[in-house]
């Protein structure tokens, strides 16, 4: 599936200083880029104008996952990163989005050019405490050429998600359908319809008055 940063020093450690000083070199320069992206990635959603996505209230946290020397498996990487996530995406919700996460990543493993390759995915979901949430991702996949920094690590995924607050209260059903379909669109049926129904389940619940 993937390992960790620490994981791929050490191996490389073991090899001999060559290697552990070519891993170091360039795993650090990916990492700096990561938080580069990271830090326009917020920048990005803190001002997203786009009128297909719910607004956001205020960010809740950002994290950056970046696993080493993955073997393509869209669906167990999805799996990882919905565990990640776990404090804020439960129950359908986390099973929509890990279906949906592993569609785009066999698409952005498939289609990589120039050894890298990114996509942006946006989920609405529901926290371990109810709460709805706006979860946004940066997925940037890069694949070394060199063969001497693929005998230590073939390639490089990193994922940045920021988490935000997020008011569904005087939504429309109509726009929580939409918004469910939006982040949704690519799992069956019957799994959108338990997701919508959840949401309006929350909805109901946070309506002024009630």
């Amino acid at each position: 599936m993937g390992q960790a940063i620490s994981d791929i020093k050490a191996t490389a450690a073991k090899q001999n200083p060559e290697a552990e000083r070519r891993a170091n070199d360039s795993l650090t320069g990916l990492y700096d880029l990561a938080k580069i992206q990271n830090q326009l990635f917020l920048s990005t959603v803190s001002n997203d104008q786009d009128r297909n996505k719910i607004p956001i209230q205020k960010i809740v946290t950002d994290e950056t996952l970046m696993l080493c020397d993955i073997d393509m498996r869209s669906d167990m990487i999805a799996a990882e990163i919905e565990r990640s996530c776990g404090n804020f995406a439960t129950g359908d919700v986390a099973k929509g989005m890990g279906s949906v996460l592993s569609n785009s990543l066999r698409a952005l493993f498939g289609s990589a050019r120039d050894n890298s390759n990114q996509t942006q995915k946006y989920f609405i979901a529901v926290g371990k405490l109810g709460y709805p949430l706006r979860i946004d991702m940066n997925l940037y996949v890069y694949s070394f050429t060199s063969d001497a920094l693929r005998q230590v690590t073939k390639n490089v995924l990193i994922v940045s998600a920021t988490v935000s607050s997020i008011n569904i209260a005087t939504l429309h059903e109509v726009d929580i359908k939409r918004a469910v379909s939006y982040c949704y669109g690519d799992v069956e049926m019957d799994l959108q319809q338990r997701i919508f129904d959840r949401f309006m389940e929350i909805r109901q619940t946070t309506r002024p008055g009630l």
